[in-house]
């Protein structure tokens, strides 16, 4: 359950619930209709990945005990994710319908014990604290469906992370393009500044919050310590 720290102003402004509701379905029916989910698509992750870590910590990561992934859709970088891992992975999305697709997917070289996929959000993580020393979310938070989500599982994150514990969270921060289909703007939260990302980064009790460069046209990469 969320910390019992989380300050007046987020429970004041807490999630619309229907919202969430309406970006579920959305996604839902997204992974549905999506062909995307085929060995190429895995293919992308990996490479994807990388990059990815890479960019975050200047260098090939070490290998971290136990990984968490918010927001993993239908699991693209999560299989490459837990090459990078000791123990396992968990990797949550409050879509039910990418997350049966990632369970149908999970190749066969992947230690089917390494690698749980459940369905849940980042507002109410099922963990216990100090349980993670990595958290990885790739494009997904702004997604969530309102603001008050985002800067939920963010505190979320820090308190399941242990101390030392490092997170990697890619963030909108800047306008949407103007080609989103309008569907998929009502469900997400305005993107942050990066001022505005480093400051709740801040008040969420992460430690040493960084930007990293752009990755993508719309997104910036933080990388914060508990």
């Amino acid at each position: 359950m969320p910390s019992s720290s989380l300050d007046k102003e987020l429970l004041k402004n807490i999630e619309d619930k229907n919202i969430i509701a309406h970006a579920i379905r959305y996604w839902d029916e997204y992974a549905k209709a999506s062909l995307c989910a085929d060995d190429a698509y895995y293919a992308s992750g990996i490479i994807s990945l990388e990059s990815n870590l890479n960019r975050v910590f200047g260098r090939d990561p070490d290998k971290f005990d136990k990984i968490l992934e918010i927001g993993c859709g239908a699991g693209r970088e999560t299989f490459a994710l837990s090459d990078y891992c000791n123990g396992h992975v968990m990797a949550v999305d409050f879509s039910k319908e990418h997350i049966k697709i990632a369970k149908e997917k999970k190749p066969e070289y992947v230690n089917p014990t390494k690698i749980k996929f459940l369905v849940s959000d980042g507002i109410s993580l099922n963990f216990g604290s100090n349980y993670f020393d990595f958290a990885y979310s790739f494009d997904a938070l702004p997604f969530s469906g309102s603001l008050s989500s985002v800067l939920t599982t963010l505190l979320e994150i820090n308190r399941v992370l242990k101390k030392g514990g490092f997170a990697a969270i890619n963030i909108r921060t800047s306008k949407w393009d103007n080609r989103m289909p309008q569907e998929l703007k009502e469900i997400s939260a305005t993107p942050f500044s990066i001022d505005e990302t480093l400051s709740w980064a801040k008040r969420c009790k992460f430690k040493y919050p960084s930007v990293i460069v752009n990755s993508v046209s719309a997104s910036s990469w933080f990388l914060w310590s508990k």
